[in-house]
């Protein structure tokens, strides 16, 4: 079928209004914005006006009226003004002469500067020098491009957060009816419903329009969309807390395969690993729609503990070292012992390891004290181990230090200045008979007092 249609009611304007120069066009290129609303013309005049881009208000039909609305979006230099062509975008491009560039008019159904004239929007790659471009665009049907041979289709209107949708046909000529599914099991004839949804979440919205060809008669088109309704999505999970973080995943709980994810450390996977506490968000679209959410790292506080400074102890004066007093703990001593509190009377390294949700320890150095010297009145040196040797037999400590053992006889057969240091009943690598032993000791306390012991030690076999 041929539709045979007739021009009528045609008017004549001449746009240009600034007399060209011998050897220059003109007014070149003409074109409609999309709506039909406005024209554009291009021209080139004169090497100081080698190019100029028209726009003049077409809806009043009237000649005089039309070119009262002229107004100039562009000048640019120093090319010359070519061809206008809409394209598929709806938008109005623009090539000029001697050009490495298409310039484009972004929003052409705006009347004024807002229609956004962006020159060398689209460029070629190669340097301005190279001149590449002429005077013309392809020719082709710009009513290919008329909304009103476009198929049927919709869009939602609204917030994603809202729970009551209106839809929206993207045009209504033509129509004899139309049926709408919501994707919940709800239907509805009317043109642009508005729907109300009673839970967030994702749903398929299907649209059959039936509408008459006058090649074909009735006919239907169907299109369908999937539309997001956002509520108070929970992405992220609760914060977290930990004694430490290592390589620790934050995972998003929604993974959708074609949305876009950005969190604000720069990525843009539905995952990230940190070993760093502190806030981290993402921020999710998908559908049109963002939502965010943010969750906190928090470091757990280890338990504190102190078992104090270094310390002294004697045998008869026992001390109690103390792990600290906390709720559901556990404590370890390297003695074995697993009580909160331990009592010592020996010099030693001592150490705790609580445990808590978190584990901490402390360490502390106990020397012997000034105490009174032990020394036993007798020993069995028979290598059993019990009572072999004979000296201090307490911790103990001292500036200076000199034990000396002698025999009946008067004659030396132990000295040591260490008293730490004891006699294992022998002298020169011979062992010593059974008897009375004479020995004395000097030292100096840790306080600087003198001291003087004497005595005798019973030796048996």
């Amino acid at each position: 079928m041929i539709i045979l249609r007739v021009i009528s009611n045609a008017i004549t304007f001449k746009p240009n209004a600034i007399p060209h120069a011998p050897g220059f066009i003109g007014i070149y290129g003409a074109e409609f914005s999309p709506n039909g609303n406005l024209l554009y013309i291009s021209a080139n005049n004169s090497l100081t006006n080698p190019a100029t881009l028209f726009q003049f208000d077409i809806t009043s039909h009237n000649p005089t009226t039309i070119l009262s609305t002229k107004q100039i979006i562009a000048e640019p230099t120093p090319w010359y003004g070519g061809a206008l062509q809409m394209g598929p975008d709806q938008k109005i491009y623009m090539s000029m002469w001697k050009d490495s560039a298409i310039s484009v008019v972004e929003n052409p159904d705006v009347v004024g500067a807002g229609c956004n004239f962006v020159l060398n929007k689209i460029s070629f790659g190669l340097p301005a020098s190279a001149e590449v471009l002429q005077y013309g665009l392809p020719n082709f049907m710009q009513s290919n491009f008329d909304p009103n041979l476009r198929p049927y289709d919709f869009y939602r209107g609204g917030n994603c957060t809202d729970l009551t949708v209106p839809f929206f046909i993207n045009r209504l000529t033509g129509i004899d009816s139309v049926k709408w599914d919501f994707g919940d099991t709800q239907l509805s004839t009317q043109l642009n419903p508005v729907h109300p949804y009673a839970t967030p979440g994702f749903y398929t919205v299907k649209l059959k329009v039936y509408y008459f060809n006058p090649c074909s008669g009735l006919e239907i088109d169907e299109s369908s969309t999937k539309i997001w309704i956002t509520g108070n999505e929970n992405i992220l999970g609760n914060d977290l807390e930990a004694c430490v973080f290592n390589n620790e995943k934050i995972i998003a709980q929604i993974n959708l395969p074609s949305a876009n994810y950005l969190w604000n450390t720069g990525a843009t996977t539905t995952e990230i690993t940190t070993s760093s506490p502190g806030k981290y968000w993402l921020t999710l679209d998908y559908l049109g729609c963002k939502i965010s959410d943010t969750i906190n790292l928090f470091i757990k506080p280890p338990p504190i503990v102190n078992i104090g400074p270094d310390t002294t102890v004697c045998n008869a004066k026992p001390i109690i070292l103390s792990g600290g007093n906390y709720v559901n703990a556990t404590y370890l001593w390297n003695t074995g012992e697993k009580t909160r509190d331990i009592i010592i009377n020996r010099a030693g390294k001592y150490y705790v390891t609580v445990t808590t949700d978190c584990v901490a320890s402390d360490t502390v150095n106990v020397i012997a004290g000034d105490c009174e010297i032990f020394i036993p009145t007798a020993f069995t040196p028979n290598g059993d181990t019990k009572n072999d040797k004979f000296g201090v037999a307490n911790d103990f400590s001292a500036k200076e230090f000199h034990f000396v053992v002698y025999d009946r006889w008067g004659n030396l057969i132990f000295e040591t200045k260490e008293n730490t240091k004891k006699w294992d009943g022998t002298y020169k690598g011979k062992t010593m008979p059974t008897g009375s032993y004479l020995w004395t000791m000097k030292y100096t306390t840790l306080k600087g007092i003198p001291k003087y012991e004497q005595g005798t030690v019973m030796l048996i076999r």
